[in-house]
């Protein structure tokens, strides 16, 4: 009789433990995005985990490190969105001057959800790219890892 009260006990604890979903095991993406370099919009793609396109729109933008001679730390805060919802997407990127006009970028980004299909994306990685003021342009690639 004492062993089945402390089984009934046992299974009485355990049932107060809550249960959790697991999250999604992370998988390799790549998102790249284009702009021109005062514009606060540009578009963005994604293949891998994820395999979308849709608009960006800058949130927030500032620059750090001024006045270093040759580099400069860019914050930046983007919205991604498509027909399936949409994702925010920070990164520091350390833009360094590599020729007259053109800064070259290295740096970490994080992605947290907003909506829809998107709702509960998560991600982490690092981000490459250039800008590039003689032809007017922003590129960055993002690789790294997302998951919901």
């Amino acid at each position: 009789m004492k062993v089945k009260g402390s089984m009934l006990a046992a299974a009485v604890v355990l049932g107060l433990i809550p249960v959790t979903a697991s999250a999604d095991q992370p998988q390799a993406v790549t998102i790249t995005a284009v702009k021109a370099v005062h514009s606060a919009t540009g578009t963005w793609s994604a293949q891998g985990a994820m395999v979308d396109s849709g608009t960006l729109v800058t949130l927030g933008f500032a620059e750090t490190a001024l006045p270093a001679p040759d580099f400069v730390v860019t914050h930046v805060t983007y919205q991604l969105s498509s027909a399936r919802g949409s994702f925010e997407l920070r990164a520091q990127i350390i833009e360094t001057v590599t020729a007259p006009g053109v800064l070259t970028d290295q740096g970490t980004w994080t992605i947290t959800g907003l909506s829809g299909g998107y709702a509960s994306l998560q991600g982490t990685g690092m981000v490459t790219g250039t800008v590039d003021h003689v032809t007017n342009t922003v590129a960055r690639a993002f690789e790294g890892d997302v998951h919901s």
